[in-house]
């Protein structure tokens, strides 16, 4: 297979920069990945922890997103985890398939096929990795490792935008609680006096009493 084009990558970070939100950001990079990559199942998943938690899949069944991969039980996820660079499995490799019984077009074990994982790195933090399957034997064979290397580095800073997000939304809804807690305990008037003992209204009232004599 030849590398991947400057019109395919182009392709692939345009459509992630308008995506709606994170879920189909996550689709659209699947979809982008199976435009370069002749795979029949792409899988896209988080690292909490020592769990791997799948976001996006194709080529699947649907109840594979509601799984978690514990990965010290699978050892092609251990082996993808603990490498810096895209881990190729020999096609006749006797290490379990995390993903047996789940692959859409074919029940039961998968035969002899085609498989590697990609571990997306930012920083020096492992975020998650990218999986790909195919049935046929040396399907990913001929890839440049340079051109793997760019796909891990869209898909692991797509990732990371989500994450921080994420972190930030949690972080906004922390804070709106917090400040819908300090309004019901505080900002009760009874004849013109604010009501509340907390640090947060003693330090208000503190304020008040600096002001109080000017025309603020």
């Amino acid at each position: 297979m030849q590398d991947f084009s400057i019109a395919a990558l182009t392709e692939m970070t345009i459509g992630l920069a308008s995506g709606l939100n994170d879920q189909d950001r996550f689709n659209r990079l699947l979809d982008a990945i199976r435009k370069v990559v002749a795979c029949d199942c792409v899988v896209l998943m988080s690292r909490q922890g020592y769990t791997l938690i799948p976001l996006a899949m194709q080529g699947l069944t649907r109840d594979t997103l509601g799984r978690r991969f514990e990965i010290k039980d699978h050892p092609r996820f251990d082996a993808i985890c603990r490498s810096k660079h895209t881990v190729r499995f020999e096609d006749n490799s006797e290490l379990p398939d995390p993903f047996d019984g789940l692959l859409l077009q074919h029940k039961g074990e998968i035969p002899i096929h085609a498989c590697m994982g990609l571990p997306l790195i930012f920083g020096d933090t492992l975020l998650g990795v990218l999986t790909l399957d195919s049935l046929t034997p040396d399907a990913f064979k001929h890839i440049p490792d340079r051109s793997l290397e760019v796909l891990a580095a869209i898909a692991a800073s797509t990732l990371k935008m989500a994450l921080t997000f994420s972190q930030l939304e949690a972080q906004a809804r922390q804070t709106q609680q917090r400040f819908e807690e300090l309004n019901e305990e505080s900002w009760e008037r009874d004849g013109g006096e604010l009501i509340g003992n907390s640090d947060a209204m003693q330090a208000m009232k503190l304020d008040l009493e600096v002001v109080a004599p000017s025309d603020f």
